[in-house]
């Protein structure tokens, strides 16, 4: 048995994977949702929201790249150690090739994009640079000044 000492539970942690979890089961949801791209679509009739966008290349590719981005910064977050954080890293980046590829198998009206599966990606990445970023420096200025 190990004699190493469980991490502590912050409030902090505690948000986060509430955090974590809310983003990846409305991403879950709205990714295998045959709904959606009917929604955007009046949305995109009625409005000039879409046409509005000033993102670089597609907005919805460029959605994808946010989406993950954002769940990957706050998911980098909760582990404490570079192992945690890679494992992480991971996981997102199987997940989101997962639900590109459960659109194909499982939705009536959705298909795996490519372009679709590189914005996840470069989400993730991006998303796992910063949020270990800010975590590392976050933590740096808290050990300074104990």
């Amino acid at each position: 048995m190990s004699s190493r000492p469980l991490p502590r539970v912050t409030r902090s942690r505690v948000v986060g994977v509430l955090a974590v979890g809310f983003g990846l089961i409305t991403t879950v949801g709205l990714t295998l949702s045959d709904r959606v791209p009917g929604l955007l679509g009046r949305i995109e009739r009625r409005t000039d929201f879409f046409d509005g966008l000033a993102v670089p290349g597609d907005p919805m590719a460029f959605g994808h790249l946010v989406v993950w981005a954002a769940i990957a910064f706050v998911a980098v977050m909760v582990p404490r150690t570079v192992a945690g954080l890679v494992g992480v890293a991971l996981v997102l980046l199987t997940l989101s090739f997962g639900l590109e590829v459960a659109q194909q198998i499982v939705t009536a009206t959705r298909v795996a994009e490519v372009r679709d599966m590189q914005a996840n990606v470069a989400g993730v990445l991006v998303g796992t640079g910063l949020g270990a970023f800010v975590a590392y420096a976050g933590r740096t200025v808290a050990y300074r000044r104990a």
